[in-house]
């Protein structure tokens, strides 16, 4: 145990990167009135501003994979986290929806490192065993990034300063993690000279990989499936949820934020029970359309009953986060549907499916709310009622129901494969 200690550190310190750029990534659901108000926003550019984030954080996924192999990996942390600070800062000085879009651009950027880099650590301090279970740990620790992103500001201190000020202190946050990555995170990484060969045959499987994998239907068909399966946590937990719970349901602000924490909760906890129990029973694509049938019913729920107790709304959001762990499983039922050659590059490439939908889906749903919106003409203001959050979110039923259909007709299982989830 003692020889662990030192890799230990490392990991709690890279792991607490992704904790804190998952708190970022979600931080605008807080702030919805506050920003329309001071950066002069509608539903639709709110929702670009949310998802542009997610624009570069894609696009970087595959640099950053590139210079963690190339470089050590403490300045390869430490220079994302420092850019996640200073975008977080601009964006708490920005006045229009331009210079916020770009500040969520950086933080976008920064953050598409800090997934990679624990990923890089846990292979490269630890024994291969232990991979599996830190990869686990990681994924947890990203969900409760994401709830503290939602509940820190709205602690009773924190609650009394604007959004700006809260944007800073995030900021400052993160000028001290660099600090402390800097200075414990430090290793020495395998040689390259033992790897040399193999990172040239891995760069060409990489291109050839690519080709091959663009090529393949089910590739793109279990893609689509994660796309859509996440779209509830891009779209309703990850930013309108909290509005469309206080409109519909009269709660307040921290009611709502915590019902939206349950989603990120349920999705946590549900990852590694199904992925255990399809490793158990040898069936993913049962388990997907299971997944989606159950977000279906239960986010048709929350949509269509007007009258809904705290408890009720709690249940109904825990299922329709946990339908969500079926984009976890995808990425296993994608590795086997591919050739040892091309499992990596279909691995990435439907995690890139998974980020997108942040992409698409946020805005989306900002258009729908904002086209069926009242305009105030006299005072030059928008009304969003319960109605519009509705028409907006029905999108996510529909999500739900596309993935039924997907996983039912369209997915095909290799049952002759049985690896398991790590």
């Amino acid at each position: 145990m003692k020889r662990l200690t030192k890799p230990i550190l490392i990991f709690l310190l890279t792991a607490s990167f992704l904790f804190y750029e998952m708190g970022l990534q979600v931080a605008p659901v807080v702030y919805v009135q506050q920003l329309i108000r001071d950066l002069h926003l509608n539903a639709f550019s709110l929702g670009v501003l949310s998802g542009i984030y997610f624009s570069s954080y894609t696009l970087m996924q595959v640099p950053a994979g590139l210079l963690f192999d190339r470089y050590p990996v403490r300045p390869v942390i430490v220079i994302p986290v420092l850019l996640c600070a200073a975008g977080t800062f601009l964006f708490s000085i920005s006045t229009s929806l331009y210079v916020g879009m770009l500040a969520r651009v950086i933080m976008g950027c920064a953050s598409a490192f800090a997934f990679v880099a624990v990923l890089t650590v846990a292979a490269e301090v630890f024994p291969s065993k232990y991979f599996g279970m830190l990869v686990g740990m990681a994924q947890l620790l990203a969900a409760l990034g994401a709830i503290c992103g939602i509940l820190l500001p709205l602690e009773s201190d924190m609650h009394q300063l604007l959004w700006r000020n809260v944007m800073q202190i995030f900021s400052l946050i993160g000028i001290g993690l660099a600090v402390l990555i800097w200075m414990f995170v430090h290793y020495k990484k395998p040689s390259p000279s033992q790897h040399k060969s193999k990172k040239s045959r891995e760069t060409q499987s990489i291109q050839q990989g690519l080709k091959v994998i663009l090529k393949s239907r089910q590739t793109w068909i279990i893609a689509l499936y994660a796309c859509l399966n996440w779209a509830p946590i891009a779209g309703f937990a990850s930013l309108w949820g909290i509005q469309y719970l206080k409109t519909s349901f009269n709660l307040n602000e921290t009611s709502s934020a915590l019902i939206c924490c349950v989603m990120w909760l349920g999705v946590g906890i549900a990852s590694p029970v199904i992925g255990y129990i399809s490793d158990a029973i040898k069936n993913r694509r049962m388990l997907l359309i299971l997944c989606a049938l159950a977000g279906f019913v239960a986010f048709s729920l929350l949509l269509g009953v007007k009258h809904l107790t705290i408890l009720e709304l709690c249940i109904l959001v825990f299922i329709a986060g946990a339908a969500c762990a079926g984009q976890a499983l995808s990425f296993a039922l994608v590795r086997e549907n591919n050739s040892e050659e091309t499992k990596a590059a279909a691995i990435g490439f439907n995690n890139m499916a998974v980020v997108i939908a942040g992409l698409i889906f946020q805005p989306v749903i900002g258009k729908i709310i904002e086209w069926s919106a009242h305009k105030d003409h006299l005072h030059e203001t928008i009304q969003y009622g319960v109605h519009n959050y509705k028409q907006g979110l029905w999108i996510i039923s529909a999500c739900y129901f596309f993935s039924i259909l997907i996983s039912w007709k369209m997915i095909v299982e290799k049952k002759s494969q049985a690896s398991s989830l790590q």
